[in-house]
């Protein structure tokens, strides 16, 4: 059998940017935090003032984007770490069904009384506490 060189598809450099990380993560981490983590991984990085820019590697798949980056660090760094805090982001109506056509089999569907329910499937019992809608409608 003849050996044959396997080209692997060259990887595009993902940037991982310090201060987007620390927004994403909730907390802050400083660009060596980053750097040490990345380089733990084995990843091959440059870095500039701000920005750390990863190579994958060929086995890599998974590290693509910006978001894939910041996951890496956080799972390094360790899940624990992070603040125990709510979500800041307002939990809003994507769209109103009378303006929308998308929506309209929701509003069918709401019509019929059945209900669409959104839950933080993953976090503490006491959020969900904090975070339930209260109302004096005895059908919710």
């Amino acid at each position: 059998m003849d050996d044959q060189l396997v080209n692997l598809p060259e990887r595009k450099p993902v940037n991982l940017r310090v201060a987007r990380a620390a927004k994403v993560i909730g907390m802050p981490v400083t660009q060596s935090q980053c750097g040490e983590v990345l380089r733990r991984l084995g990843l091959p990085l440059t870095e500039t003032p701000g920005v750390i820019t990863v190579t994958p590697p060929s086995w890599r798949f998974d590290l693509q984007i910006e978001e894939d980056l910041i996951e890496e660090v956080v799972r390094v760094l360790g899940y624990h770490v992070l603040p125990a805090s709510a979500p800041h982001a307002p939990v809003t109506r994507a769209c109103a069904p009378s303006r929308n056509a998308a929506c309209m089999p929701c509003a069918t569907i709401a019509g019929l009384d059945y209900q669409e329910t959104i839950n933080f499937s993953f976090v503490e019992e006491r959020w969900e506490r904090e975070l339930a809608v209260t109302t004096t409608d005895p059908r919710l």
